[in-house]
């Protein structure tokens, strides 16, 4: 198995041990997900310091 098939492994493991689990990724050109997590996925494109930066900066209440 390698390192892309492990961290798939890994996520699909951890987001079915918790059923409230979200996943999130942030990738500059294409932010991409699981077909079987889509429906629990944030898929963000950007540049990562921006985009910390923009949440830092983003006022939110749950």
């Amino acid at each position: 198995m390698n390192h892309s098939e492990q961290r798939i492994y890994l996520i699909k493991a951890l987001l079915a041990e918790n059923k409230n689990a979200l996943f999130a990724t942030v990738n500059f050109s294409e932010a991409v997900t699981l077909e079987e997590i889509k429906n629990r996925s944030i898929m963000i494109e950007g540049d990562i310091g921006e985009v910390l930066i923009d949440l830092k900066n983003t006022e939110t209440s749950l």
